[in-house]
């Protein structure tokens, strides 16, 4: 992680970054786009990462810590005071070069492959409240800027 981030440079440079080594994990394949569902949460996160090749996207294990801690460096360049932080980034990149990217401020992520916003089946469901509340003490919000579900966590996880 970036020991200090100016949010207006440095988030261009990050993407530069994430392209860079999204493109060298396609590389050698006759790819055509990159995807990555990025979620963070307190100190836990996870990336699912898609190579769109020969009409079909294929899953490609995230091996990179590079690539979680560029999206980790992303997430801090992008936090602002009483806002916070997003909570997941969707992210592409095409081969010619052109990025696309929507940072989710609001809706609750879950690691759940293919859908990650729909609460999983089982009580193991990942990012869990506890997670969610050290990411509250990490990246403040103030009320307005706190969705529903972060706000019952907020109250529930209290001065702790």
């Amino acid at each position: 992680m970036s020991a200090e981030l100016n949010p207006a440079t440095d988030a261009v440079a990050i993407h530069r970054r994430i392209a860079e080594i999204a493109s060298s994990v396609a590389e050698g394949a006759d790819w055509e786009k990159v995807h990555i569902f990025f979620w963070e949460a307190g100190r836990t996160s996870s990336a699912r990462l898609e190579v769109f090749e020969q009409g079909a996207w294929r899953h490609q294990k995230v091996r990179s810590s590079m690539l979680m801690d560029a999206f980790h460096d992303l997430r801090a360049a992008m936090a602002e005071p009483d806002v916070g932080a997003w909570l997941s980034f969707d992210w592409e990149i095409d081969r010619s070069g052109r990025l696309q990217g929507k940072a989710n401020w609001d809706i609750r992520p879950w690691s759940n492959p293919g859908r990650p916003f729909e609460e999983p089946v089982g009580s193991n469901a990942a990012p869990s409240d506890e997670m969610w509340a050290e990411d509250l003490r990490q990246y403040p919000r103030s009320a307005e800027y706190m969705p529903a579900w972060l706000r019952r966590i907020a109250e529930r996880f209290a001065g702790e």
